[in-house]
């Protein structure tokens, strides 16, 4: 191979590592494989140039030892007139053979650089191969990856879709919500239009009764009899109201309706009495507690009661927070109860 030749392959070999970085390794993996087998080509021809040049020695010394026998053997004349010739046909060989010598060094200096050439480029190709792995190695992953993110996106549009259909339940059932809103509040003002007006007919109701209450105190006094208004009964001159039947409600609010009659819970303080105050309903509230000292009875008058023969037997025991008085028609005989049980009761004016 010529110089020429190995300028060509340096010049290439000088050119694939500028550009390397600017060429796909495939095809840096073809320049690689072109080159191993040029440098091959010229491999096997450095060989055979050397082999031939060991022929021409080979030769050249049989040629000489021929001469020289031929020259000892043969006459002086044939000596004489073929020592030019052979003189000059020896020193073409000379110059010949130094001519072999030259190129065979050449192509041994170039068979060098050859080999140094082969020995970088099969380290490059070492490189293009790991690059190549480590180039599909990130392939994978980054298809791996790819597939993660494809099946993450399907799984947020699905909670997209979700999220939308539940954002859109919740606005009907919002709107929905506003339009009872809007209707109760209709019904709410309605129905605060009514109270006020039962408010009102309820202040003219009372005061028409204290009216008629006032009357029936005012004729009270100038006559001996007490007279009671009407739904109200004369006892021992005190006027009694009992509640309807199956009517019931807590001892507090019991109080508050007798007072809101103009009188206040019945105090039977005498046996008679309680006789004709349980006659009204099975279980009637009555105007007696300990709500304000425990254990100490009081009438609503703020008088304590006095005897312990109208109470039923083992009464008042106080089981569980009773502190309000009841008064059965069965037994006639008081009983202590919880004050928020609901009873029928008794008024007395």
């Amino acid at each position: 191979m010529s110089g020429g030749d190995t300028r060509y392959l340096m010049t290439i070999d000088d050119g694939s590592k500028n550009g390397r970085r600017s060429l796909s390794p495939v095809w840096w993996i073809g320049a690689a494989v072109v080159c191993l087998l040029l440098l091959l080509l010229t491999v096997i021809l450095v060989a055979h140039n050397t082999s031939a040049i060991n022929q021409w020695e080979t030769k050249y010394e049989t040629l000489i030892y021929n001469l020289t026998k031929d020259r000892t053997d043969n006459q002086p004349d044939i000596q004489k007139s073929r020592s030019s010739s052979l003189t000059q046909e020896r020193d073409v060989l000379r110059n010949e053979s130094e001519a072999l010598k030259a190129e065979r060094t050449t192509l041994k200096n170039e068979r060098d650089q050859l080999q140094i050439q082969l020995s970088n480029l099969t380290e490059y190709k070492n490189a293009l191969k790991e690059e190549r792995d480590a180039l599909r190695n990130e392939r994978g992953a980054l298809t791996a990856e790819r597939g993660a993110l494809k099946d993450e996106r399907d799984s947020l549009k699905r909670l997209t879709l979700n999220l939308t259909k539940d954002r859109d339940t919740l606005r009907n059932e919002q709107d929905a919500l506003r339009d009872e809103r809007d209707q109760l509040m209709v019904q709410s003002s309605n129905l605060t239009k009514e109270m006020e007006a039962l408010q009102r007919q309820y202040k003219l109701v009372v005061a028409s009764r204290d009216r008629l209450q006032a009357e029936v105190n005012r004729l009270n006094l100038n006559q001996t009899v007490k007279i009671c208004i009407q739904g109200w009964s004369l006892h021992n001159n005190k006027c009694y109201y009992y509640s309807r039947e199956g009517q019931s409600e807590t001892w507090e609010k019991s109080r508050q309706d007798c007072q809101e009659r103009g009188g206040e819970l019945a105090m039977p303080k005498t046996k008679d009495e309680l006789k004709f105050v349980s006659r009204g309903n099975s279980y009637t509230w009555i105007g007696l507690s300990d709500r304000v000292h425990e254990g100490m009875w009081e009438w609503v008058d703020g008088t304590e009661l006095e005897g312990e023969d109208m109470w039923k037997e083992g009464e008042p025991n106080n089981a569980g927070g009773e502190d309000c008085a009841e008064v059965s028609r069965d037994e006639v005989k008081l009983n202590d109860a919880p004050c928020k049980r609901k009873f029928s009761w008794a008024c007395e004016a």
